[in-house]
């Protein structure tokens, strides 16, 4: 049982509750910085004051900056129809695996 409760099933997908769709996730392209930037803008503008300025500009990214990190490694995107809901991406460095 995972840390919230829900059951994995044999086939490692989490079971779907009834009347709620599940998202499509993909691997971004570029044609998706814009969406990407958006989406990270909105998710953490409630939390702007609590970021030094350099930190904001990273962690909201514009869409050029998203558009190079997808050289820096793969970036996926999770979409309910054509809404982007949410963004990973991962950086493969000598040491470790670093997740944003």
């Amino acid at each position: 049982m995972s840390a919230r409760g829900a059951r994995d099933s044999t086939d490692g997908k989490r079971p779907q509750p009834a009347g709620v769709p599940a998202p499509l996730i993909r691997l971004a392209t570029v044609s998706d910085a814009a969406a990407i930037a958006k989406l990270l803008r909105v998710a953490f503008d409630a939390h702007r004051e609590c970021y030094p300025p350099e930190a904001w500009r990273s962690t909201t990214p514009g869409p050029s900056m998203v558009s190079a990190r997808l050289e820096e490694g793969p970036i996926w995107v999770a979409s309910l129809g054509d809404t982007l809901v949410g963004t990973l991406s991962a950086i493969v460095m000598p040491d470790d695996l670093h997740l944003r």
